[in-house]
């Protein structure tokens, strides 16, 4: 959990900052440079008259010394307002909510709870304000009597939500990107992401979204190179209902990869995603290897020549006269 304090003076000109600054383009999937250029998000602190979250002065009396946040998780968050003002006579202090940005990433108003130190008033779709508790003729007191104050006074207020929806990408200057090469395992070819986040958890408390383009024609080429028929693209983890990520196909061999509660990024996180290109070997077709000639019979062995029978060639001898 993560305890930080904040002044919307600064944290407005960090934003503005960030909004302007030079765009980061991260590496194609089939870039041979296989990584994306590093970046840092801006630094927001200071003191003034606000504390980030969307939370500002109602009225010109009010002053938003800190909010002190505590994040239990991409969907719940308290903050402890800090509320002072200058003015020497007493002020009924008033806040202003905005739910549309970090961290409540959109909530309805209707859902965001005060806990402690003020109660809503003025509930929109995705704003309201909150006006502080009044106890006539009970002593001063930071959450149960904390309205009108004057100078030298605080006001604490508690504001939380406990089931927001998950944070939306942010721009690529809180994070980066590197890709593996393409690397061929039997008939899948594979490229693992990383997204690392750039932030320092203490200048910005909140878990933020990631998002990223990714061409897969780098793995198929190396399948068709290998011999190998593409097939389909799988991700690991798998991106099942959507939770951690979901992937949206663009068309051709682009996907779009965009982060959900369970890989929303605090700090310097990171998440990994593999991607696989999937083939196989065709079966070779008739006439597409050559044919085998049997080997020829051996001859049989020569038969040895039957020399014939020697015929008797004496002469019969005559017989004898008596």
């Amino acid at each position: 959990m993560t305890r930080a304090r904040w002044a919307l003076a600064a944290f407005a000109a960090g934003l503005v900052a960030l909004l302007f600054a030079p765009t980061v383009t991260g590496a194609n999937w089939a870039d041979e440079a296989w990584f994306s250029a590093r970046a840092t998000a801006g630094r927001w602190d200071g003191g003034g008259t606000g504390g980030g979250g969307g939370i500002e002065p109602g009225n010109d009396g009010t002053i938003i010394v800190d909010v002190e946040w505590d994040i239990s998780g991409p969907t719940q968050e308290c903050g402890v307002v800090h509320v002072q003002t200058n003015s020497s006579v007493e002020v009924d202090w008033r806040l202003h909510v905005d739910t549309t940005v970090a961290p409540w990433n959109g909530v309805a108003a209707s859902e965001v709870q005060v806990n402690s130190g003020g109660v809503k008033d003025n509930v929109g779709a995705d704003e309201f304000e909150i006006v502080g508790n009044s106890n006539p003729g009970a002593p001063f007191d930071p959450v149960s009597n904390n309205t009108p104050i004057v100078a030298g006074q605080e006001a604490l207020v508690t504001i939380c939500e406990y089931s927001a929806p998950g944070p939306a990408p942010v721009p690529d200057e809180f994070y980066g990107v590197t890709i593996t090469e393409p690397t061929r395992d039997g008939t899948q070819v594979c490229s693992t992401m990383t997204v690392q986040g750039k932030v320092d958890e203490l200048e910005y408390p909140f878990y933020y979204g990631w998002e990223r383009d990714v061409d897969v024609q780098a793995m198929i080429d190396v399948l068709v190179d290998a011999g190998l028929t593409y097939t389909h693209v799988s991700f690991e983890p798998d991106p099942g209902s959507g939770y951690n990520y979901t992937v949206t196909a663009l068309g051709g061999t682009m996907y779009h990869v965009e982060s959900n509660v369970g890989m929303a990024l605090q700090g310097d996180d990171s998440a990994t995603v593999t991607v696989c290109a999937h083939g196989y070997l065709a079966a070779p077709t008739p006439g597409s290897t050559p044919e085998v000639t049997p080997e020829a019979s051996p001859a049989p062995a020569p038969t040895p020549a039957t020399t014939p029978s020697p015929q008797s060639s004496a002469t019969p001898r005559a017989s004898a006269t008596p």
